[in-house]
């Protein structure tokens, strides 16, 4: 079985479990704390206090990843330039058609989204609030070292509730938005195919 599934049966188990606790919570809640609002004079549950139980319900059970679904917006919109190309200085689609690449990066940064927006120092390892790592890459001509296109990853790092597998922290909500290997087939890295430029592996 391979890891993908793996992580999909983690998920699936642990949904199933913190629903079931979550179900208990939030009904406890409407018991206890919520009982003159959801029970009438004769104590039955009335309209109002299934929607409001219902609610509560939806609450408690996204309540693991408010922090994601907070820091959502911000992220979406980094999304939006990661992967995005742009030419060089003194490059144009002639210049680098077919031209054989490596891919260096640079101006790697670690960015808190939540609770507060802030850049945060390379070894910073704290493990509060929502981090992700941008990074500045570079398509460098494997051949005349000259720097061909530019673009930006956005990958997240860390949230309060990732969940842990194989050595990383993985968040529930928040996904890599890149496609610089094109392995989701976007639309920048159709681009560079049509381009014909290759990219060329190096073993260490």
């Amino acid at each position: 079985m391979g890891n993908g599934s793996m992580i999909g049966l983690g998920v699936l188990l642990f949904l199933c479990i913190w629903g079931a606790i979550a179900l208990l919570i939030a009904n406890l809640i409407g018991k206890k704390l919520l009982k003159r609002f959801t029970k009438d004079a004769e104590g039955r549950t009335t309209s109002k206090g299934v929607l409001i139980i219902l609610v509560v319900r939806v609450l408690v059970f996204f309540a693991p990843i408010a922090d994601e679904i907070i820091s959502y917006p911000a992220y979406s919109k980094m999304c939006q330039d990661a992967g995005k190309y742009e030419f060089a200085p003194n490059m144009d689609e002639k210049k680098v058609f077919g031209r054989e690449y490596r891919i260096e990066e640079e101006d790697k940064k670690l960015i808190r989204l939540f609770p507060t927006f802030q850049t945060l120092h390379p070894e910073d390892n704290s493990n509060s609030g929502v981090v992700i790592e941008t990074t500045k890459l570079k398509l460098i001509d494997d051949n005349t070292n000259e720097t061909l296109l530019t673009t930006r990853t956005a990958k997240p790092l860390r949230s309060f509730f990732a969940m842990p597998w194989d050595g990383k922290r993985i968040p529930w909500l928040l996904h890599e938005c890149s496609d610089v290997l094109g392995k989701n087939g976007g639309e920048s890295q159709k681009y560079i195919r049509s381009l014909q430029m290759r990219l060329k592996y190096h073993l260490n």
